[in-house]
């Protein structure tokens, strides 16, 4: 049976973009497939709220996928930035060096080769997105289908998510490999 004939498969289909930025790593040492192969608690989170709004799915996919590439930017700058300066990058500090840094990169590929690269990046970027929000609406066109209860439960089980996971964020601190993590000397 096709995706195309299989709701669920097609479902499974279109929460892999928003997967796919939400596990992205930012740091180098990330890049382990272990940590890859993680479901982020944020993806029921988006998944259910998508059920529960049904066909009011729209403005908030786009809010989502919007928030996802602009987050999935950053995770690439903070990549670049661990490999280059072993830290995260800072967007308003770090500014400046976006110009060396295309510079660098037209000395190495040329300055069409650095365009076309820097091309590349932003549209697939805007191309992961949108794949996002296209996601996001079918995920809610199957909640447009189901009944009033089972919204509601999907619309409590994403709060209830999203609850622990701001309650976890909250007591873990912020996170950093170990590998990256600073040491200190005494």
């Amino acid at each position: 049976m096709s995706p195309a004939r299989s709701p669920a498969a097609a479902l499974i289909l279109a929460a892999l973009p928003a997967w796919a930025l939400l596990v992205q790593p930012f740091h180098p040492v990330m890049l382990d497939p272990g940590r890859l192969a993680r479901l982020p608690p944020e993806l029921p989170v988006l998944l259910l709220a998508a059920l529960a709004l049904g066909r009011h799915i729209r403005w908030p996919a786009l809010a989502a996928a919007l928030a996802l590439g602009l987050l999935s930017a950053l995770k690439l700058a903070d990549f670049a930035s661990f490999s280059a300066f072993a830290r995260r990058f800072d967007p308003l500090g770090d500014l400046h060096l976006v110009p060396a840094g295309f510079s660098l990169l037209s000395a190495s590929a040329g300055r069409a080769g650095a365009a076309a690269l820097a091309v590349l990046a932003a549209c697939m970027l805007t191309g992961a997105a949108a794949l996002v929000f296209a996601g996001l609406c079918l995920w809610g066109r199957a909640g447009a289908r189901l009944g009033g209860a089972a919204r509601r439960g999907a619309g409590a089980a994403a709060l209830a998510i999203g609850l622990l996971c701001l309650w976890d964020a909250a007591r873990s601190g912020p996170v950093l490999p170990r590998a990256a993590a600073p040491e200190t000397t005494r």
